[in-house]
Protein backbone atom coordinates (compact mmCIF):
# COMPACT_ATOMS: atom_id res chain seq x y z
CA UNK A 1 0.00 0.00 0.00
CA UNK A 2 1.16 3.58 -0.60
CA UNK A 3 2.49 5.94 2.04
CA UNK A 4 1.87 9.63 2.64
CA UNK A 5 3.74 12.15 4.75
CA UNK A 6 2.02 14.84 6.79
CA UNK A 7 3.92 18.08 7.30
CA UNK A 8 2.76 19.34 10.70
CA UNK A 9 3.27 22.80 12.23
CA UNK A 10 5.14 22.66 15.55
CA UNK A 11 6.56 26.15 15.94
CA UNK A 12 3.82 28.50 14.80
CA UNK A 13 4.93 32.06 13.99
CA UNK A 14 3.90 34.78 16.39
CA UNK A 15 4.60 37.80 14.19
CA UNK A 16 1.85 40.27 13.35
CA UNK A 17 -0.01 39.40 10.17
CA UNK A 18 -2.18 41.72 8.13
CA UNK A 19 -5.65 40.23 8.21
CA UNK A 20 -7.61 43.47 8.29
CA UNK A 21 -10.33 41.77 6.25
CA UNK A 22 -11.01 39.37 9.15
CA UNK A 23 -12.60 40.46 12.41
CA UNK A 24 -10.51 38.06 14.51
CA UNK A 25 -6.91 37.65 13.35
CA UNK A 26 -6.41 34.60 15.57
CA UNK A 27 -9.03 32.70 13.58
CA UNK A 28 -6.86 32.93 10.46
CA UNK A 29 -3.49 32.14 12.05
CA UNK A 30 -1.91 28.71 11.73
CA UNK A 31 -1.55 26.87 15.01
CA UNK A 32 0.71 24.15 16.31
CA UNK A 33 -0.63 20.82 15.13
CA UNK A 34 -2.06 22.14 11.85
CA UNK A 35 -1.43 19.85 8.88
CA UNK A 36 0.38 22.14 6.44
CA UNK A 37 0.83 19.72 3.56
CA UNK A 38 0.45 16.09 2.54
CA UNK A 39 3.22 14.58 0.40
CA UNK A 40 3.73 11.25 -1.33
CA UNK A 41 6.34 9.76 1.01
CA UNK A 42 8.35 8.05 -1.72
CA UNK A 43 9.14 11.49 -3.22
CA UNK A 44 11.07 12.51 -0.10
CA UNK A 45 12.06 9.44 1.86
CA UNK A 46 13.55 5.98 1.47
CA UNK A 47 11.95 2.86 2.93
CA UNK A 48 14.15 1.09 5.48
CA UNK A 49 12.32 -1.99 6.76
CA UNK A 50 9.03 -0.63 8.11
CA UNK A 51 10.30 2.93 8.57
CA UNK A 52 10.76 5.74 6.09
CA UNK A 53 13.94 7.80 6.39
CA UNK A 54 14.05 11.35 5.05
CA UNK A 55 16.43 11.59 2.08
CA UNK A 56 17.88 14.93 3.16
CA UNK A 57 18.15 16.58 6.57
CA UNK A 58 14.93 18.28 7.63
CA UNK A 59 15.64 21.99 7.63
CA UNK A 60 12.25 23.44 8.52
CA UNK A 61 12.27 24.77 12.10
CA UNK A 62 8.48 25.06 12.00
CA UNK A 63 7.56 21.56 10.84
CA UNK A 64 7.84 17.88 11.68
CA UNK A 65 6.95 15.05 9.36
CA UNK A 66 4.75 12.05 10.08
CA UNK A 67 5.15 9.24 7.54
CA UNK A 68 1.99 7.12 7.32
CA UNK A 69 2.30 3.68 5.77
CA UNK A 70 -0.42 1.22 4.76
CA UNK A 71 -2.91 3.89 3.69
CA UNK A 72 -5.45 2.41 1.27
CA UNK A 73 -4.57 3.40 -2.30
CA UNK A 74 -8.03 4.85 -2.97
CA UNK A 75 -7.60 7.29 -0.05
CA UNK A 76 -4.23 8.77 -1.06
CA UNK A 77 -5.46 11.47 -3.49
CA UNK A 78 -8.37 12.30 -1.21
CA UNK A 79 -6.15 12.54 1.86
CA UNK A 80 -3.81 14.92 0.03
CA UNK A 81 -6.74 17.20 -0.73
CA UNK A 82 -8.93 16.95 2.34
CA UNK A 83 -6.43 16.77 5.20
CA UNK A 84 -5.18 20.22 4.22
CA UNK A 85 -8.64 21.63 3.47
CA UNK A 86 -10.02 24.76 5.06
CA UNK A 87 -13.05 25.04 7.32
CA UNK A 88 -15.72 27.29 5.86
CA UNK A 89 -19.04 28.63 7.05
CA UNK A 90 -21.24 29.76 4.18
CA UNK A 91 -18.85 31.73 1.95
CA UNK A 92 -16.54 32.87 4.76
CA UNK A 93 -13.27 31.10 5.51
CA UNK A 94 -12.97 30.93 9.28
CA UNK A 95 -10.14 28.49 9.99
CA UNK A 96 -6.90 27.83 8.17
CA UNK A 97 -7.10 24.04 8.57
CA UNK A 98 -9.92 21.51 8.75
CA UNK A 99 -7.85 18.75 10.41
CA UNK A 100 -5.14 18.99 13.08
CA UNK A 101 -2.97 16.84 15.25
CA UNK A 102 -3.32 18.62 18.60
CA UNK A 103 0.11 18.39 20.27
CA UNK A 104 -1.39 17.43 23.62
CA UNK A 105 -2.82 14.13 22.37
CA UNK A 106 0.31 12.64 20.78
CA UNK A 107 1.61 9.52 22.53
CA UNK A 108 4.93 10.07 24.32
CA UNK A 109 6.93 7.73 22.00
CA UNK A 110 5.75 9.80 19.00
CA UNK A 111 6.72 13.05 20.73
CA UNK A 112 10.14 11.61 21.62
CA UNK A 113 10.76 10.48 18.02
CA UNK A 114 9.68 13.86 16.60
CA UNK A 115 11.92 15.74 19.02
CA UNK A 116 14.90 13.53 18.22
CA UNK A 117 14.52 13.11 14.46
CA UNK A 118 11.77 15.55 13.36
CA UNK A 119 10.08 12.57 11.67
CA UNK A 120 8.23 9.43 12.71
CA UNK A 121 6.61 6.51 10.88
CA UNK A 122 3.26 4.99 11.83
CA UNK A 123 0.53 3.05 10.10
CA UNK A 124 -2.80 4.47 8.95
CA UNK A 125 -4.70 2.88 11.85
CA UNK A 126 -2.43 4.62 14.38
CA UNK A 127 -2.49 7.93 12.51
CA UNK A 128 -6.28 8.09 12.40
CA UNK A 129 -6.43 8.18 16.20
CA UNK A 130 -4.39 11.40 16.41
CA UNK A 131 -5.73 13.27 13.34
CA UNK A 132 -8.67 15.28 14.65
CA UNK A 133 -11.54 16.87 12.75
CA UNK A 134 -12.42 20.45 13.59
CA UNK A 135 -16.01 21.29 14.37
CA UNK A 136 -16.30 25.02 14.74
CA UNK A 137 -18.44 26.00 17.69
CA UNK A 138 -17.63 29.71 17.83
CA UNK A 139 -17.00 31.31 14.46
CA UNK A 140 -14.17 33.67 15.39
CA UNK A 141 -12.54 31.92 18.37
CA UNK A 142 -10.20 29.08 17.37
CA UNK A 143 -9.81 28.03 21.00
CA UNK A 144 -13.47 26.96 20.96
CA UNK A 145 -13.00 24.46 18.12
CA UNK A 146 -14.22 20.97 18.99
CA UNK A 147 -11.44 18.57 18.01
CA UNK A 148 -12.65 15.53 19.89
CA UNK A 149 -13.48 13.36 16.85
CA UNK A 150 -10.81 11.40 14.99
CA UNK A 151 -10.71 11.13 11.22
CA UNK A 152 -12.20 7.97 9.68
CA UNK A 153 -11.86 6.61 6.16
CA UNK A 154 -15.38 7.74 5.28
CA UNK A 155 -14.38 11.38 5.96
CA UNK A 156 -12.01 11.22 3.02
CA UNK A 157 -14.42 9.61 0.55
Amino acid sequence: MPAITLQVMVNAPTHVIDTSFVANKAAMRRRNGDILAVHNTQNFATLNGNDWNWNEPISSPRSVFIHIRDIPANLVPLARQRLTGKVKAASERIRIRQYRIPPGIMPQPVIDALQADREVTMDWTQAKTIIKKKSVTVVLDPDQDDESTSVVDADLL
